[in-house]
């Protein structure tokens, strides 16, 4: 209680104290993206003006490491930094889980309980795997109100240069809104993704070409050449 994070109330109750947002800014920091997983992020974020996700696959978990809010007033309960839980509701989590061995998956929720978070989650492991054979063959996963009712998301995967998931980048809106842009919004996820991956090939973050084009954009900026360690999940 001394260093000020924890202050002690009449009755013997605590709470936080003047120095907790200075530590959750810290732990914030340490288990952010990496600055060019940041940038793509924006660019993502700057492409469809939704809220704009990024996931991390750490320890056998996909955390939220970092998201922008986007131009509309939308909010996912519970959904913040930090946050791990319900990975059968998710969209980045569905979009990671599809391409970890099956065997893995299996472990992950051997005796875990698919808790319904709204009457359309997914609650039966067998149409889990069902789902995720589904993202696998289409490369990107979508959550209708399966996390949060009335928000739809879709979310696609990115990964190492041995084709191991590292994480996720996902979009997020009203399920009105979602259904009119969802081809635009899986394009968007998408070519996040494909920067992301492309990271450790090339070191450098490129843009892929328009359709059509099969030749690589220039980089996004020469400040993010050389070392491509910052993009494993911290």
């Amino acid at each position: 209680m001394g260093s000020g994070h924890v202050v002690r109330l009449p009755g013997g109750r605590y709470d936080v104290g003047p120095r907790s947002a200075a530590l959750g800014r810290h732990l914030q920091r340490r288990a952010g993206p990496s600055p060019e997983l940041a940038v793509i992020l924006t660019r993502l974020h700057n492409r469809t003006h939704e809220t704009s996700y990024l996931s991390g696959w750490y320890r056998g978990g996909l955390v939220l490491q970092h998201f922008l809010a986007g131009l509309h007033s939308l909010h996912v309960v519970h959904l913040d930094v930090g946050y791990t839980g319900h990975m059968h509701a998710r969209a980045s989590c569905k979009a990671v889980l599809a391409f970890l061995p099956g065997e893995q998956v299996a472990t992950l929720f051997d005796g875990v309980e698919l808790t319904p978070v709204t009457p359309r989650t997914i609650t039966d492991f067998t149409e889990l795997t069902r789902e995720l054979d589904r993202v696998r063959r289409q490369g990107y996963a979508v959550d209708i109100e399966e996390f949060d009712e009335g928000v739809a998301c879709v979310s696609a995967p990115f990964f190492d240069a041995g084709a191991a998931p590292l994480g996720a980048f996902t979009v997020s809106a009203p399920v009105t809104r979602f259904a009119a842009r969802q081809v635009g919004l899986t394009s968007a996820v998408q070519e996040a993704a494909s920067i992301a991956t492309g990271l450790p090939r090339t070191g450098q973050l490129s843009v892929p070409a328009p359709a059509g084009d099969g030749e690589w954009a220039q980089p996004l900026s020469r400040r993010y050449r050389g070392s491509i360690a910052a993009l494993s999940c911290r």
